[in-house]
């Protein structure tokens, strides 16, 4: 594939990035509005508990859980944004890049986290797969920052070579 036939879907991928960090920020703004108009079912309280539960206490735990997720993935995607524009540059195998990773590690671990603190107050399947999910997600990127260190330290070496 030529430089320019990669380009393209770098480019698109880093609108559809940039699109999802404002929708996030969206959401966060506007979380007093749309969060008490949510019903049980979207948390997944009916799994575990024969009653839904949607005390003031629960209400304010859901709002510091999609506080602190929204946050993460807005770390995420900013991180991610800065690491396709170094490949728009030409520079991909970075160790900047490796950095980069290793904090989309971090983020999703957060979210992990997160996800942990809401099996404890709010037990479901679906809670339980979220933590699955973004623990996941935390070692690949943990790997990829690995993988793109190694390969930044060998594209340096190369490069002294020559």
């Amino acid at each position: 594939m030529t430089q320019k036939g990669y380009m393209l879907p770098v480019k698109i991928l880093r609108i559809l990035l940039i699109t999802a960090l404002v929708i996030d920020v969206l959401a966060l703004v506007t979380i007093w509005f749309w969060l008490p108009r949510m019903n049980a079912y979207a948390f997944g309280w009916e799994y575990f508990t024969s009653t839904p539960k949607s005390d003031a206490g629960t209400v304010r735990f859901m709002y510091s859980f999609f506080i602190w997720c929204g946050l993460a993935c807005g770390w995420c995607l900013v991180e991610g944004n800065g690491l396709l524009c170094s490949v728009l540059k030409l520079e991909a195998f970075t160790h900047g890049n490796a950095k980069r990773l290793i904090r989309i590690a971090i983020a999703m671990c957060l979210i992990a986290v997160a996800f942990i603190a809401k099996m404890t107050v709010l037990p479901s399947l679906s809670t339980l797969m979220g933590l699955g999910i973004f623990f996941g997600l935390g070692l690949l990127f943990w790997v990829l920052s690995l993988l793109f260190r190694h390969a930044a330290d060998i594209k340096s070496d190369y490069d002294l070579t020559i």
